[in-house]
C-alpha cells in the first residue's frame, strides 16, 4: 500500500491495519513509519528526457518485487528506477528496434552518486538482443547474472548503490577502488534481464543485488520536464507516449514513475 501524506503537517509514527469481516471490526498488522530522512544522493546519468520507468510508487515492477531466500523475503527493488531515454515525440529509440545502438541511453555514460568503493563487479556479460533477454538465465544462476554486467558501490554504512545492464567491456572500475561522486563507472547497455538499453538503479541494504532490501534516497536537485501519460505501456511495448506540460526545479525528491526530468552536467 502507498499512503500519501500533506506536504505539510507530522508524520505518524506507525500505520495500523484495521480489518471488517461481517460487520467486525479489528485491528491487524502495525507498520512502523521510519522518520529518518532520505539518503540525498548526486544522480546515475546526465542528460534531457530521462524517465523514470518502473519507480516508484503503485503496482510497478519493482515496488512489489518481493524475493524469498532462504525462507527470508526481500525487496531490494523497493526503490528501483529502470532509467531510459525518450526523444520529444516520447519514443525511446530511433531505427530499427532491434539494435542496441537505436535506443538513445545506449552507451551512455553512468555516474556514481556519491563517494564510496567498489564492492562487486561484473563485466563480459553479452548485450542482448532487444527485445529478448538474457536466455541462459535460470533459477540458480538469477542471483548473479540477473543484474547483467553491473558495478555495486558502498556509498554509506549499510547502504549501497547497484548500476545494472552495462555494456560489455566498458567497466572503468576495479573491486575495491575507492571513487569519487561523479566519476564515471561504466556505460549503459542491454545486459542480464533486459529487454532493451537502459540502466537499472537502486540503492540496498547489503552487496547483493537481490538479497537485500531497498533503501530510499532522493536526488539533490533535477528538473521535471513532464510526466509520460502511460509509463508502463510505452517502455514495455516501446510506443510513443505524450509529455504532460508541467515544468519545475525540484531539490531533495524522487521522481514518480512517468516522469521526465534532466539532470544537470
Amino acid at each position: 500500500m502507498d499512503v500519501t501524506l500533506p506536504a505539510t503537517g507530522p508524520t505518524p509514527t506507525s500505520l495500523v491495519h484495521r480489518f471488517r469481516v461481517n460487520g467486525i471490526e479489528f485491528p491487524a498488522g502495525i507498520t512502523e513509519v521510519i522518520t529518518a530522512k532520505p539518503l540525498a544522493i548526486e544522480p546515475p546519468l546526465r542528460g534531457s528526457n530521462l524517465v523514470d520507468a518502473n519507480g516508484c510508487c503503485g503496482a510497478t515492477p519493482h515496488t512489489r518485487a518481493i524475493q524469498t531466500f532462504d525462507g527470508i523475503r526481500w525487496n531490494a527493488q523497493r526503490y528501483a528506477i529502470d532509467w531510459v531515454q525518450k526523444d520529444a515525440s516520447g519514443a525511446i529509440f530511433s531505427g530499427s528496434p532491434l539494435l542496441n545502438t537505436s535506443y538513445y541511453l545506449y552507451s551512455q555514460p553512468v555516474y556514481a552518486v556519491a563517494n564510496g568503493v567498489v564492492t562487486s563487479v561484473l563485466d563480459g556479460r553479452p548485450d542482448n538482443t532487444p527485445p529478448i533477454p538474457d536466455q541462459t538465465l535460470t533459477n540458480y544462476n538469477a542471483g548473479e547474472l540477473v543484474t547483467g554486467n553491473h558495478v555495486i558501490l558502498k556509498i554509506a554504512r549499510g547502504v549501497y548503490s547497484l548500476y545494472a545492464h552495462l555494456r560489455p567491456g566498458t567497466i572503468r572500475v576495479r573491486l575495491g577502488q575507492k571513487v569519487k561522486a561523479g566519476a564515471i563507472l561504466a556505460l549503459s547497455g542491454n545486459s542480464g534481464n533486459s529487454t532493451a538499453p537502459h540502466l537499472h538503479f537502486q540503492l540496498m541494504s547489503a552487496n547483493k543485488p537481490l538479497v537485500a532490501n531497498g533503501i530510499p534516497y532522493v536526488f539533490k536537485r533535477f528538473t521535471l520536464e513532464g510526466q509520460l501519460t502511460d509509463p508502463l505501456e510505452q517502455f514495455y511495448e516501446h510506443n510513443k507516449g505524450t509529455f504532460s506540460t508541467e515544468r519545475s526545479q525540484r531539490t531533495n525528491e524522487l521522481p514518480m514513475t512517468g516522469d521526465v526530468v534532466s539532470f544537470a552536467p
